[in-house]
């Protein structure tokens, strides 16, 4: 996908532009620049049990993120 497209999905879907930058397109860049990789157990710490990966929680919540059709 390309920078541009990635842009458009969240402001089409109804996001404020005014916070696109700040919450989400600076950290889409530094997943995708390989600076996103850092691991720590604070996670644990706070919420008691192991994190899991994002595609676990993606498709367990997969439900909160569907279009409903018309």
């Amino acid at each position: 996908m390309s920078d541009a497209r990635f842009e458009d999905l969240p402001i089409e879907a109804g996001f404020p532009e005014a916070d696109l930058e700040i919450q989400v397109l600076c950290h889409f860049r530094q997943m995708r620049a390989g600076r996103a990789s850092l691991v720590t157990g604070t996670y644990r710490e706070i919420m008691g049990a192991a994190a899991t990966s994002f595609e676990t929680w993606a498709r367990a919540n997969m439900d909160l993120f569907a279009v409903a059709s018309t």
